[in-house]
């Protein structure tokens, strides 16, 4: 049996697309598979002078998120802040977090901050509430300020220091979990 090249000329053209398709495909997925496998951490974006403004339904401030560094990494897609800063601006208060740096999650709902972590809330007709830690966990849709480590708190001349707090602004508690010591001076009266 005689075969012939004209009979055979799409079948090559067929198996040569075939060929080309799944070389194309490996090559496009080898970079992000070589990052996975060898554990680099490339960023694949960097912002100086970071902004992020989260905004309610009715186009109000929520809340802001700057850093003076950000880093983004694909491979995970984690966000690490240098200098980050958070403010919350309530009708009653506003809340501010620094610390040496920070990391973001879930399109900023969730953040971290690490070392030398203050907490300020300022409140007219109130002395400052600042406490002090070393981590703290920003969890924006349950509105809750979370640690697990030793934290000291001051207001005025009250303080408070123990390890572990929650702070769940909508249902204004706050809490300290364990090894609380502390001091309250009342204001005097008027």
């Amino acid at each position: 049996m005689k075969i012939r090249v004209n009979n055979l000329l799409p079948l090559l053209v067929v198996l040569f697309l075939a060929g080309l398709t799944l070389w194309l495909r490996e090559a496009a997925e080898m970079p992000s598979a070589k990052v996975r496998s060898n554990g680099s951490r490339e960023p694949d974006a960097i912002v100086e002078n970071f902004t992020l403004r989260s905004l309610t339904a009715e186009g109000t401030p929520q809340y802001v998120i700057s850093a003076r560094r950000m880093l983004h990494f694909a491979a995970d897609d984690s966000t690490e802040l240098a200098d980050p800063r958070l403010s919350r601006t309530d009708a009653d208060a506003r809340v501010t977090i620094k610390a040496d740096r920070g990391t973001l999650q879930h399109d900023g709902d969730e953040a971290a901050f690490y070392g030398h972590v203050v907490v300020r809330q300022e409140a007219p007709s109130q002395p400052d509430l600042v406490a002090q830690t070393d981590y703290v966990q920003v969890l924006n849709k349950q509105d809750l300020i979370h640690t697990d480590r030793p934290i000291t708190i001051q207001q005025g001349e009250s303080s408070l220091a123990g390890v572990g707090m929650d702070i769940h602004r909508r249902a204004r508690q706050f809490s300290l979990h364990s090894q609380v010591k502390g001091s309250y001076h009342a204001a005097p009266r008027k």
